[in-house]
């Protein structure tokens, strides 16, 4: 449901990307570039800004930005992403 609501909200890229870092850092909480994420997804920083905007307005991420700092985003509701355990393997 929540990648439908992305979708809803015309942000399904920026919300798997945003899915795919938090589950890469094992956190709800992610801080990234938007300059390097506006071009690893093929669009303008701008067009990333309207786009977390949409999701924010659609309930789905919580976005904390303060002056010189990137900006953080967290994701609210389903999917939540657990931490990952390291396991060992035996050889």
């Amino acid at each position: 449901e929540w990648i439908l609501r992305a979708d809803e909200a015309g942000a399904m890229l920026v919300a798997v990307h945003l899915l795919r870092l938090a589950t890469m850092r094992g956190s709800d909480s992610i801080q990234f570039g938007a300059g390097r994420t506006a071009k690893e997804l093929r669009m303008g920083r701008s067009t990333l800004y309207r786009k977390l905007e949409a999701l924010q307005a659609g309930g789905l991420i919580d976005i904390t930005r303060q002056p010189k700092v990137w900006p953080v985003v967290k994701l609210l509701g389903e999917p939540t992403v657990r931490h990952r355990t390291r396991s060992t393997r035996r050889r």
